[in-house]
């Protein structure tokens, strides 16, 4: 009994001695950091003056974890923790260290303020984050590569299609899009590099355009050991930025057609601007433009190559049936994109462009492109038609299809200018019908009209192709002879009277036969004669003839004087 007194009263004076160290005026009163013991409860048996925010936490309750950490040193080794408490309204972090004291169930307990040390890991970890958020959020990816030029360190979410772990350990020249590209990687700089755009190939082999920023790695010594930096895939603004391009591109092609189509008077200018302008902006080595006449393409107009005859017929015959751009490609010929040109649905022509075979392909945009300079062609086809037209009808005589007057006289103008450079002679035959009043007033206008177009049919037919043929008005006929002195003038006359025979079942009255009467004048270049002298000439020769009985052909006397008119044919009245 003694001796459980004696251990007791032993233990109580060892927590007794150390309550006395923390006491004011203990030793460990003044410590700076905290220092209590506790007794199961947990209960405070003394307390150092640092230890003032522990003790009023523990009153409060507000240290359950405490004396769980004060269990656990009784029952096996010394605990360390580190807690969180309140002091004065502040937060405030205590890190402490518990033992048993003595055999009883006593805990010592010794702190240290790890306020400022929680304080500035927080804000270590903090700036941390911050730094990897921004970076991240910057960035498409962050890597860093070793001395031997690998990936060491890639994001956790990787890149380019590959996961992290994928391209770690790997070469960078690995992603290079091509050849070139390999050693322009800026995954080895060896300085600084800022916003450089690279294009590589993702997982998928498609092309990704990437703009890398990077710094070189070196160690104590100033030795390269690698490289770290940040990519952004900036590849879905490169491909805006490349179709507002195109966009503006095929804005400014329509652009410029539209006007060439409405500047341009002449149709064959019209169209060579186009083939220019449609083979500049497509790069194309060649253009063809093709009009529909009937049920046949004729090509209109052309730059730069074309293919080869029987190829062109083989895409001309694709396009019969198709409803848009077609696109044919041979290794022995090269590459044609082709369409058919409309207006309101109806085919009125065609555009042909020509790549060699060693050309890169035609793309969708290149084909969109020239499916929109058909849409202005159709219209440009019509137009031009429609030009031709109002051209034709102002120049020709509506009954006969023949040149009109005014048109004659202008073509009369270059041809005799044309002979005076070759020095060639050539006539002009006035012609005109014989008893035609009486077609008029017997058998009607109608059956008029009908002989004059016969008349036009039987001159046709009696001409050289490039001669001219008009109609002067009523029943009054022009003809230009090319190359033809007064022997050859001659000789045509007398086939012109032959010729007017063919008119005899058109007469009204068997007495006063429909016939012609010509009148020629002989142009002889050299001698200065005027378009007005050389028309007088052969005009008043005719009405010679008309007034000396009709159905023969005279020759007028030589604009400088010469011999009578004398007759081509003794044909009678």
């Amino acid at each position: 009994m003694s001796s459980a007194l004696t251990k007791s009263q032993s233990e109580d004076a060892e927590v007794a001695a150390a309550c006395r160290l923390l006491a004011a005026g203990g030793t460990l009163w003044l410590s700076p950091g905290p220092a209590l013991i506790i007794a199961p409860g947990p209960t405070v048996r003394a307390a150092n003056k640092a230890a003032a925010a522990l003790v009023d936490a523990l009153a409060a309750g507000g240290l359950p974890g405490l004396a769980e950490l004060a269990q656990r040193t009784l029952a096996g080794e010394p605990q360390s923790e580190r807690l969180q408490i309140q002091a004065g309204g502040e937060a405030m972090t205590v890190e402490l260290v518990l033992a048993r004291l003595g055999a009883g169930s006593d805990v010592l307990i010794l702190g240290r303020d790890a306020t400022l040390d929680q304080n500035l890991r927080n804000a270590l970890v903090e700036s941390r984050q911050r730094y990897k958020d921004l970076v991240e959020i910057s960035s498409d990816f962050v890597w860093e590569t070793g001395a031997d030029g690998r990936f060491v360190f890639v994001s956790s979410k990787g890149a380019l299609g590959y996961s992290a772990d994928a391209l770690v350990g790997s070469p960078p020249d690995s992603l290079a899009l091509d050849s070139r590209s390999a050693g322009r990687m800026p995954f080895t700089a060896r300085s600084p590099v800022d916003s450089v755009e690279v294009w590589c190939r993702n997982a998928d082999g498609g092309a990704v355009c990437l703009v890398a920023s990077a710094a070189p790695l070196t160690d104590q010594a100033g030795e390269w050991r690698g490289a770290r930096g940040v990519c952004r895939d900036v590849t879905a603004e490169r491909e805006r930025e490349a179709a507002f391009a195109r966009s503006r591109n095929r804005q400014v092609l329509l652009a410029r057609l539209v006007r060439t189509i409405r500047d341009e008077v002449e149709p064959q200018n019209m169209l060579g601007a186009a083939a220019t302008t449609t083979a500049r902006a497509l790069g194309a080595a060649g253009c063809v433009v093709f009009r529909k006449s009937a049920e046949e393409f004729l090509p209109a107009a052309s730059r730069g190559q074309v293919p080869p005859e029987p190829v062109v017929q083989a895409i001309l015959a694709s396009l019969a049936d198709a409803a848009g751009v077609i696109a044919i490609e041979t290794e022995a010929s090269g590459r044609a994109l082709a369409t058919p040109t409309f207006y309101r649905q109806r085919r009125n022509g065609a555009l042909l462009l020509w790549r060699a075979s060693t050309d890169r392909p035609w793309d969708a945009e290149e084909s969109d492109l020239l499916g929109d300079v058909a849409g202005q062609l159709g219209i440009a086809f019509e137009q031009i038609a429609a030009h031709e037209e109002l051209t034709r009808l102002s120049s020709t005589d509506a009954l006969t299809g023949l040149m009109n007057r005014r048109t004659f006289l202008l073509a009369l103008e270059q041809r005799m200018a044309a002979a005076a450079l070759s020095r060639t002679q050539a006539t002009l035959a006035y012609v005109d019908l014989d008893n035609f009043k009486q077609v008029n007033d017997r058998r009607g206008h109608q059956a008029g009209d009908e002989a004059l177009r016969e008349v036009a049919r039987l001159l046709r037919a009696t001409v050289r192709p490039d001669d001219l043929l008009a109609r002067l008005g009523g029943d009054e006929f022009a003809l230009w002879l090319e190359r033809s002195d007064e022997i050859a003038a001659r000789a045509f006359g007398e086939r012109l009277i032959a010729v007017g025979r063919g008119l005899l079942p058109l007469s009204a009255d068997p007495e006063r036969p429909l016939g012609l009467s010509v009148g020629m004048a002989v142009h002889a270049p050299g001698k200065g004669e005027a378009l007005e002298t050389l028309i007088a000439r052969a005009d008043a020769t005719m009405y010679e003839v008309k007034r000396t009985g009709k159905g023969r052909c005279l020759i007028a006397p030589a604009s400088a004087g010469g011999q009578p008119a004398t007759p081509a044919s003794e044909n009678g009245r």
